[in-house]
């Protein structure tokens, strides 16, 4: 069974499955999981974790940029204004999307992934984890 068909074979039978911002995956209710597909779990994780991690993505997109603008200009980053980190910041799916606009703009940039991971920390941890994550061009 793929890791796709797993989580959805599981969301059929009532159970829900996350991924937290620590890289664990949370599934309830745990107690009614059967051993297999435990052990399923288990082998599966990164993968699974990579799944829902991208859903993650995708929901951020779908509330940032309407789905037309997606169509005619597929986005290579977002610029956000972060109260958090006190500057703007791209926000970017790959590093090399994140370099070229550090030297296109002077702008650093980090990666969504990373950003989703902190969901749910306070403010000083999200400023202390990203800062060293930038990605920033030499070019510029």
């Amino acid at each position: 069974m793929t890791a796709n068909e797993l989580i959805l074979d599981l969301q059929r039978q009532g159970f829900v499955i996350a991924a937290t911002p620590q890289g664990k995956l949370l599934v309830s209710p745990s107690s009614k999981l059967p051993a297999p597909i435990r052990e399923e779990l288990r082998q599966s994780k990164a993968e699974i974790l990579a799944l829902l991690n991208k859903r993650d993505e995708d929901e951020f997109i779908a509330k940032h940029v309407p789905p037309a603008v997606s169509e005619v200009f597929p986005w290579r980053g977002l610029l956000v204004k972060s109260d958090v980190l006190g500057m703007s910041v791209w926000i970017v799916r790959n590093r090399s999307d994140g370099a070229d606009l550090s030297a296109e703009t002077g702008d650093p940039a980090l990666l969504l992934d990373d950003v989703l991971r902190l969901k749910g920390r306070s403010k000083e941890e999200v400023r202390s984890a990203l800062l060293p994550l930038f990605i920033i061009s030499q070019k510029h």
